[in-house]
């Protein structure tokens, strides 16, 4: 697993060695930070649940007062 990371912006992304290769095909590798990682950061993961549950929590309570 590799963890790209754009240089600019700082948005970090996770991919495999295949999906790797065609991103850096067409993408410059000048632009973005890639690290190997041996296991995957639980502490985003975590986020990740945490916002797509504030998300749906905020769209169910939208449609319920709101409709």
């Amino acid at each position: 697993m590799y963890k790209i990371t754009n240089k600019k912006t700082g948005f970090s992304q996770y991919r495999n060695a295949e999906n790797l290769v065609t991103f850096i095909k067409f993408n410059s590798h000048k632009k973005y930070n890639i690290e190997e990682i041996e296991a995957y950061d639980i502490k985003n993961f975590l986020y990740m649940i945490l916002t797509i549950s504030f998300i749906l929590v905020l769209t169910f309570a939208f449609m319920y007062y709101g409709l």
